[in-house]
Order: structure tokens, then sequence, then C-alpha cells
């Protein structure tokens, strides 16, 4: 499994590992041809996979673009090599979709920017109710599928399969189906891209934006010109843009040095140019802090 600041807050859970990813924090396995990176990383995780004995693993579970670590997608020759390590050591591949499900990346699920990656197993929340009721799902292939039809597991949660939350997951997908919303994303990537790249060639406090489909952001950097500070740290400067930010209406994900730009699928370009516009104004007091102390 991926992992997460956030997990530090919480006991571990046991049976888990934490396997190596293609954006490490304090390396970097090839900064000049992505290939021979891609290729260091899967042999980590092979060798990984070979020390905790592969008759151990269960599974192998990962963002396909990662969410709320700052819309990273990894190369789709990781993604692929992945895959067939998995089906090497008989490991099912468990894609989490909660963030890049129901069309936020630009495509249905995230698994689809992958040529030839298909999980095993894929969770589902958030988008699937476009988040007006609480739903969360996992999505299985065939063969899981049929194995738990002669083997139910004795198992059951008191909300289980809410009529009222199902109900609102329904209709939720038929308007995404309906309406041709991935579509509008894919067209709205477009306005993303462009808006933040003005925000880092204008702003000293921005280092680095990325987008994927309608999830996006960017990354602060302080006076050295490397992040502001780390992603699970905390900085007077943040705290002062969320204020500027919520002064001019706008509420977003922060998260250490990453401002989350994730606005509705339903978005359209008027909206994204008015609203980075009011971000850009927001940003005027971090710049000052950052030039100023360069």
């Amino acid at each position: 499994m991926t992992g997460d600041a956030r997990r530090w807050f919480v006991d571990p859970a046991p049976g888990f590992v934490k396997i190596p990813e293609p954006f490490p924090l304090s390396h970097r396995w090839d900064d000049a041809d992505e290939t021979v990176g891609v290729q260091r990383c899967l042999a980590a995780l092979h060798d990984q996979i070979l020390m905790e004995g592969a008759n151990s693993i269960a599974a192998i579970v990962l963002e396909p673009v990662t969410g709320a670590g700052g819309w990273l997608k990894a190369p789709t020759a990781y993604m692929q090599g992945v895959r067939a390590l998995c089906d090497k050591y008989g490991i099912l591949l468990i894609s989490d979709e909660v963030m890049t499900g129901f069309g936020r990346t630009g495509r249905m699920f995230g698994f689809e920017h992958f040529d030839g990656v298909l999980p095993d197993l894929i969770t589902f929340a958030k988008g699937v109710t476009a988040a007006y009721l609480p739903l969360s799902g996992v999505g299985v292939r065939d063969h899981i599928f049929n194995h738990f039809k002669t083997t139910p597991l004795g198992y059951g949660s008191t909300y289980f399969s809410h009529p009222v939350c199902c109900a609102a997951g329904l209709e939720t997908v038929k308007y995404l189906l309906e309406n041709n919303i991935v579509d509008n994303v894919v067209k709205m990537e477009k306005v993303m891209v462009e808006e933040l790249s003005k925000l880092v060639q204008r702003h000293p406090s921005v280092r680095q934006a990325r987008v994927v489909g309608l999830g996006g952001g960017f990354d602060l950097a302080g006076p050295d010109g490397n992040a502001l500070m780390g992603i699970h740290e905390t900085h007077e400067q943040v705290a002062l843009l969320k204020k500027r930010l919520l002064d001019r209406g706008v509420i977003t994900l922060v998260r250490g040095h990453h401002i989350h730009c994730t606005p509705p699928l339903v978005i359209n370009e008027q909206q994204i140019r008015e609203t980075f516009a009011l971000i850009s104004d927001a940003l005027i007091d971090l710049d000052h802090f950052v030039t100023k102390r360069k």
C-alpha cells in the first residue's frame, strides 16, 4: 500500500506494508530518464515482494492518480509494471478510486488512463453521489465476484445498501452519463492547465502546478525556491492564504504546501477563470513574504 502522512495520527493497521512509489520525497529514481526511473522503482517493489514473501501478500493497493497527496499521475509503464508483478505472483491489484472515480480525472475511473491496466478490485465513494449523501462501494472483476457467490462472507453492515443513498448514487451516475459530464471535464482540463500555468508564471510563491482532468492544484514555494513546508506541516503564511481565499469566497482543500483546485465537474470556462483570478489576488501576501526573505 502506498502511504500518506495522515496515517501518522492513528495506530497503523497490522499487516500493511508501505511500498516505494514513483514520486519519493527524499530522492529521485532518475531525473534524466523516466524509463530508467520507472524500472528502478519497480525493481525496488519486486525486491520488497520477494523479501515479504509473495504468498503472504493478498493485494497491492494504490491510487491511479494520487489525489490528496497532490494530483500526481504515475507513468504508464509503472502502472503496467505493477500489474505485471501482481500477475506474476498471484497478487490482487486494488485501485483506490475514492477521489479519482466517476469522472474527476477525465475518465470514468482513474485506472483507465493506463493502457492494459485492469485492477481486480476498485474502491469508490465521493463522486458516486456527488457528495449529496454518503455512499461507498467496491467494484470487482468476475473471478472475484464468482468466488463470493459460492463462498459468502459472514459479515454485514448496519447501513449496507441503504436505499436512499443507493438511489442518490443511481441518479448521479445517470446524470453523468446522460449529460456527458466526463466530456466536459476533458474540455475544462485545458482551461485549468492554462490558468494554473499563469499562477506559476506570475507568482514567486507558486512553485509548480499539476492537473489531471479537473483534479489539480499547485505547490507553494518558500524563499529558497523549494516547497514552503512539508505536506504534513503547518505554516502561518498558509493560514493567512486560507483566510484570504475565504474572504474572496473560495473554499478549497489545503494540505501542507499543496493547494487543491478541484471544482465541480459541471463547471464552465468563465467560472474557472473567475475563480483563478480570485486565487491570484489572494496570493499577493504570500508573494511578499517569499520575495522579502530571498
